[in-house]
């Protein structure tokens, strides 16, 4: 199940299952399995198995369930379930309705998912972050901001601690809502309050907070920050360029590749290796430097800095950045970048 051989398992299972028994462990296994591959039909079917077999239901059974339907928001399937743990005398737990939540949130009923939070709250069953971040994430992702400042007010009167997934997730919403200020007093505020350091993630969102708000000065400070303290990874490297590129600034993006892997000084200041940095990251900023006609000033000695430093660069990174169909140079500097490719 743990290499999504799922198949393999489930035959293993029924070869083996009148020999040892089956027991309630196997089948919320395998209804886990059947979850995160998305295939809920089966992990029905295994439900039905377990009545067949005699075994008594339990809520983490029930829970798995339940969580199989929430990932595709199927509330009416999560009723059914609901009804069969009360007929089976199976009490609801945390994770039950936290799961309920996320599934009226998957199916975008943020009201649904508000209600069935307040009951969590008048059962005392929210006891940390977790399903407040649910519900705040969802929250931003459906624009129902209304709902969000209601959650955030419960959050605060309950005191409950955030976590960084806390932070980036409020970072995001105040920087769809234009308040980039506030997006700030929140990365500093809240970690400090609760004794924890922003994370490289939270900083990511900053960032992606900061060009989504035209500052893109403020975003290459806070990437400049966690190169300082060597926190920058290749998804921080990756909203700093594609932000600087889409503002048009791609000398600035080309300089901040050669400054974060220490082209020039041989000192990296991230926690990432060129090999860990999707191509993707790169590619458009080679492309956008070949649209400009900065391929022989900017792009070929980026890619012989980039070689220098014992970095293997691959055809397609070439092709984006000296394929003559990418560029209207003059026809001298298509030449010239012929002659490199063959280097």
């Amino acid at each position: 199940v743990c290499n999504k051989e799922l198949d393999d398992a489930l035959a293993l299972f029924r070869t083996w299952r009148d020999r040892v028994g089956a027991n309630s462990v196997m089948y919320s296994t395998l209804i886990k399995g059947f979850s995160a591959a998305s295939r809920t039909d089966e992990a029905m079917e295994m439900w039905q198995d377990i009545k067949d077999a005699g075994i008594p239901m339990n809520a983490v059974v029930y829970n798995a369930l339940i969580d199989a339907q929430a990932r595709s928001g199927n509330t009416e399937k999560i009723a059914q379930l609901r009804r069969a743990m009360q007929r089976d005398g199976v009490e609801p737990d945390a994770i039950t309705y936290s799961t309920m939540v996320k599934s009226h949130c998957v199916k975008g009923d943020m009201s649904r998912a508000l209600e069935t939070l307040k009951e969590m709250q008048d059962m005392g069953l929210v006891r940390d972050c977790v399903v407040f971040n649910t519900v705040l994430d969802w929250c931003t992702k459906h624009n129902r901001m209304d709902i969000a400042d209601g959650v955030l007010e419960d959050f605060e009167r309950l005191n409950i601690q955030p976590s960084n997934f806390t932070v980036g997730i409020l970072v995001k919403m105040y920087g769809r809502r234009r308040q980039l200020e506030r997006a700030f007093q929140v990365a500093q505020q809240l970690p400090a309050k609760w004794g924890f350091k922003p994370n490289a993630q939270v900083c990511t969102c900053l960032m992606s907070a900061c060009f989504l708000n035209n500052s893109p000065g403020k975003a290459i400070e806070v990437f400049n920050d966690l190169l300082k303290v060597g926190g920058a990874d290749s998804k921080s490297l990756g909203v700093a360029l594609n932000g600087l590129i889409r503002t048009g600034r791609v000398r600035e993006a080309a300089a901040l590749v050669e400054d974060a892997l220490g082209l020039s000084t041989g000192s990296r200041r991230s926690s990432f290796t060129y090999e860990t940095l999707p191509t993707e990251c790169l590619e458009p900023l080679f492309t956008s430097l070949a649209q400009r006609g900065l391929a022989e000033e900017v792009a070929m000695p980026l890619i012989s800095k980039l070689r220098k430093a014992g970095i293997s660069i691959n055809s397609r990174l070439l092709s984006s950045a000296l394929d003559p169909s990418k560029n209207n140079g003059p026809r001298s500097q298509q030449g010239n970048r012929a002659s490199f490719l063959s280097q």
